[in-house]
């Protein structure tokens, strides 16, 4: 993934510990690790998945393909140039997670014909691995007592208020994941008026890293409001730990402005979890008003990190044409909640 990230040609070794403690990937180490010890032995071709892109070819005489997922829709005119340029130097193929994404490598000026859509999946074994939607139920029935206790194990300061309907945000304290949208929202249904005022609610907000102004939100939040029933979790999650809260709280709310994929949503349904997203982007690669609670929302200039304030470059590249995202606003995300 974008987080930890290298060339297939080249696995780094704790990439190759890795597989080895995978069962249904052990039997493929020993053969990585005897073609790597042959040091002129070229692969047929490197797959390349990292961040920040590396965009120096990774073989002169081998094929490569760039896997490219991308949240901003125009993408830098630097990569449009180089994923046009013909091979070795540009890649055979560039991939993208989902049509939206791949559209908008064509709008900036790419190739259509080098772009291919590679959908991310879903790791059943090590997640949610129940094999019919009757023992899904039943685990889900089953983990709902235990989420607070998984909450106070993952480092809660306090667990949810007992009886509560538990709303679970699990990504980045980012402008991009709408994490300023989302607790908005929250703020309207905890309102006097709000039409959810009598009943107990409880927001799970789960965040390793983020843009400093929306962390800062959220600290502020909390510390203004100290008997809201909101609990940050701030640490890493165990996969067990993960499925138990994907299986045991009551939504998952993630109102992006963009994604490249949302692989959060793809987890979130397949342990059963009910999910409200904005309905626009990416995601509607796989989701539709029929699998989940969709937040009408506008398509609007990106003018927040990592965008430039007139939305012409991201990450201080310059882009064929503007940045864009989707945003809907904390009456809407409520009105659905």
């Amino acid at each position: 993934g974008k987080g930890r990230g290298g060339d297939c040609g080249k696995p780094a070794p704790e990439a190759l510990h890795d597989l080895a403690g995978t069962p249904r990937l052990a039997t493929l180490a020993p053969r990585i690790v005897a073609t790597n010890a042959q040091e002129n032995v070229a692969p047929d071709f490197t797959v390349r998945n990292l961040w920040p892109p590396r965009l120096a070819p990774p073989n002169p005489s081998g094929s490569w393909v760039w896997y490219l997922p991308w949240e901003f829709y125009a993408i830098p005119t630097a990569w449009v140039q180089l994923i046009n340029t013909h091979p070795p130097h540009g890649p055979s193929e560039v991939w993208a997670p989902t049509s939206f994404v791949k559209n908008g490598f064509v709008a900036s000026g790419v190739n259509a014909d080098k772009v291919a859509v590679i959908p991310h999946g879903v790791n059943k074994e090590e997640l949610c691995n129940e094999d019919s939607w009757e023992k899904l139920v039943a685990a889900r029935k089953a983990a709902q007592p235990k989420v607070n206790d998984i909450l106070l194990e993952a480092g809660a300061a306090r667990p949810c208020p007992s009886g509560s309907f538990i709303y679970f945000f699990h990504g980045g304290m980012l402008w991009r994941k709408g994490a300023d949208v989302m607790l908005d929202a929250f703020k309207e249904l905890l309102s006097p008026t709000s039409s959810l005022a009598t009943h107990k609610l409880c927001l799970v907000v789960h965040s390793i890293y983020g843009d400093s102004n929306v962390e800062k939100m959220l600290t502020t939040f909390i510390t203004q409001h100290r008997d809201a029933p909101i609990v940050h979790l701030s640490k890493s999650l165990s996969q067990a730990q993960l499925s138990g809260l994907y299986r045991g709280v009551d939504a998952l709310v993630h109102p992006s402005r963009s994604e490249g994929f949302g692989l959060t949503i793809a987890e979130a349904l397949s342990c059963g979890l009910p999910v409200i997203s904005t309905g626009a982007g990416a995601v509607l690669d796989f989701i539709s008003q029929d699998t989940a609670w969709l937040v009408p929302a506008v398509e609007e200039v990106c003018t927040k990190p990592p965008c430039s304030d007139d939305g012409s470059s991201v990450f201080r590249l310059p882009a064929p044409m503007k940045l864009t995202w989707h945003r809907s606003t904390p009456r809407q995300l409520a009105d659905v909640m």
